[in-house]
């Protein structure tokens, strides 16, 4: 079955936000008296679900708040702190937008944030001259809010099929993560990784194929488009 529709991550794969998700994730225990490492963040924290990050500090680190309490502080911070700053691309994103968005059937986002913090991302990444917006990008946007478990659970990836009504096979993804890749495939969708500076260390052995940049990963896609 030929590949019609292109599903991709947002944060560190479309935009430079990782950074400010982490930045927003300190800000919100350090309240705790809590600082997390470099290492304990690229090891448990990037690519991973709010919830998850939360579940795993309270236990990593014996605290006795609840987990939903810093998944909510995290948002708030991060709203904050995306509204406030400019929202880079990431190389070679509007080429990736050139090659693959008149190509493909579907060109849909896939991220485990909220709808409120992709609302904010999306309106603050300046497109180029003529170029529509990164919002106007998508004919789908599946956000955390749509569903109970976020990645790497595969229920974002199937929200996606459900709506396109697409089968697995048909579908393509793109995610800089391991539990993006993860998420992908226990959908049964092939998955391409991009890793960016924070996860290039994470197991992608799980990766269809694993690409240095966005513009590889648009070659190989558009082989994939072309069948």
């Amino acid at each position: 079955m030929s590949v019609t529709a292109v599903l991709l991550d947002l944060d560190g794969l479309l935009v430079d936000t990782e950074p400010l998700q982490v930045e927003a994730l300190r800000a919100a225990v350090a309240p705790f008296g809590v600082t997390l490492p470099d290492d304990y963040v690229a090891a448990k924290i990037v690519g991973v679900s709010d919830t998850q990050n939360a579940l795993d500090i309270v236990a990593d680190l014996g605290l006795t708040t609840k987990p939903g309490d810093i998944v909510e502080r995290k948002d708030r911070e991060f709203i904050k702190i995306a509204a406030a700053r400019p929202i880079s691309a990431m190389p070679g994103l509007w080429d990736f937008m050139e090659r693959i968005r008149p190509r493909a059937a579907h060109l849909g986002l896939v991220s485990s944030s909220t709808v409120e913090a992709v609302d904010v991302v999306l309106a603050r990444v300046p497109s180029p001259v003529g170029q529509d917006s990164l919002a106007g990008c998508f004919d789908l946007i599946v956000t955390g809010s749509d569903v109970a478990a976020l990645k790497p659970a595969p229920d974002l990836y199937r929200r996606a099929l459900s709506t396109l009504a697409a089968a697995p096979e048909s579908c393509a993804a793109v995610e800089d993560s391991a539990a993006g890749v993860i998420a992908a495939r226990a959908a049964g969708i092939r998955c391409l990784a991009v890793p960016n500076a924070l996860t290039r260390g994470q197991d992608f052995t799980g990766a269809w194929r694993v690409c240095p940049s966005l513009g590889e990963a648009a070659t190989v896609i558009e082989a994939l488009l072309a069948r």
